[in-house]
């Protein structure tokens, strides 16, 4: 994860309201910064869920609980920073929120994020779950002069067995054991395979049509890659004054393929289709948090109204898939809607949004660090 914050703690400030570069007004960015958190009261403490839906931007907010890791912000300052995870049942969304004591958030530059995006001056931390032995922990990550780690070109590698972890970033590699970095050469086939991109996952899907992660997700469970994807599903217009075609609602289809079978001549396994205008909503509570999708009083209450974006596929329930409703892209309000895709029910739905304006930025992504929050807490 990152800190947005400046290489010397500032000075503390006189107060939250500073003013923007034009004068008048709340600085935006101090705006999104005061938010609080949404932490969710009504989920047990324990267990945590075995995955959850993480919010990748943090929250300043100096509430704690049996994750709260922290370490020093420098070397030269004795100051902490703290990091707490707030896990939440899904289709609520969890957060992390961070604090630094004697810090004003106007010292912030940025919101903490968990490694997304590049920006200067950043801090990295690397936050460890705690153990039955062992309390969570948090460890800065210093860089070396000239190496800047933007988040596409790094990744995290566990080392259980040496209790360690490796950083990887293209050109260099930082072991916590020794704290040094080293740099090995990668050799590619050609120039071509070394070209730069910046997506999060990458593998070869087939079909002429490309689409962005606003409708498609991919993962990797009990040995198998899962592929989802959804799609307008259009049908010739009945109507004399209407010609072309007109939108019926979504199609969404898991694919399926063996892990160990990549780079070989095996395809994709069809594993489910689902109509999502066909899916019922059954339940008088959902449909309460779903007043949008009504169409009448007398027509069944569907998902065919649904403004369907950024799925995301459990890590621990094979069959499930949790999409964003938005109706409003003007609004900083959602809905995250639960879909079986094996029995084509809608099986839960929650509100999303903290104040925040939605985009693609600030959604969520799978995590599964929730089935290790819980043993610290319950070792004590």
């Amino acid at each position: 994860m990152e800190d947005g914050g400046t290489p010397h703690d500032p000075p503390p400030s006189t107060g939250p309201g500073i003013q923007t570069r034009t004068g008048g007004g709340q600085d935006p960015s101090l705006r999104l910064l005061l938010i609080p958190p949404p932490i969710h009261v009504e989920d047990p403490e324990q267990p945590p869920p075995e995955s959850i839906l993480l919010d990748p931007f943090g929250y300043l907010s100096d509430r704690t609980n049996a994750t709260t890791a922290g370490c020093r912000r420098s070397r030269r300052s004795g100051r902490r920073i703290l990091v707490t995870f707030w896990a939440a049942t899904p289709p609520r969304v969890s957060c992390f929120t961070v604090h630094c004591p004697g810090l004003e958030p106007s010292a912030f530059g940025d919101i903490p994020k968990r490694e997304r995006h590049y920006a200067e001056n950043i801090r990295y931390f690397v936050y460890q779950a705690g153990t039955r032995n062992r309390p969570p922990s948090l460890k800065r990550v210093r860089t070396p002069p000239g190496l800047v780690l933007y988040s596409n070109d790094a990744v995290l590698l566990r080392c259980r067995d040496r209790d360690t972890f490796f950083l990887a970033a293209l050109r260099r590699r930082r072991s916590s054991r020794t704290g040094g970095w080293s740099t090995r050469l990668m050799n590619v086939e050609s120039p071509q395979d070394f070209m730069h991109f910046t997506p999060n996952k990458v593998i070869a899907i087939g079909g002429e049509r490309g689409h962005p992660m606003c409708v498609r997700n991919i993962i990797v469970l009990q040995g198998y890659i899962k592929y989802f994807e959804m799609d307008k599903n259009f049908r010739p217009c009945s109507d004399a004054e209407c010609t072309g075609t007109v939108a019926v609602g979504w199609v969404a289809a898991t694919k399926n393929m063996k892990a160990s079978n990549v780079g070989s001549e095996s395809s994709w396994e069809e594993d489910s289709t689902v109509k999502l205008y066909e899916v019922p909503v059954d339940s008088p509570a959902y449909a309460e948090m779903l007043p949008d999708l009504q169409q009448g009083q007398d027509a069944e209450l569907t998902l065919k109204r649904v403004h369907a974006a950024y799925p995301a596929l459990s890590l621990h329930d094979g069959d499930v898939v949790y999409i964003m409703h938005m109706p409003d892209h003007l609004e900083d309000r959602a809905s995250v809607i639960v879909v079986d895709m094996r029995s084509k029910t809608l099986k839960g739905v929650a509100d999303f949004g903290s104040g925040r304006p939605l985009g693609y930025g600030f959604t969520y992504i799978q995590s599964g660090i929730s089935k290790h929050l819980g043993s610290w807490s319950t070792s004590r």
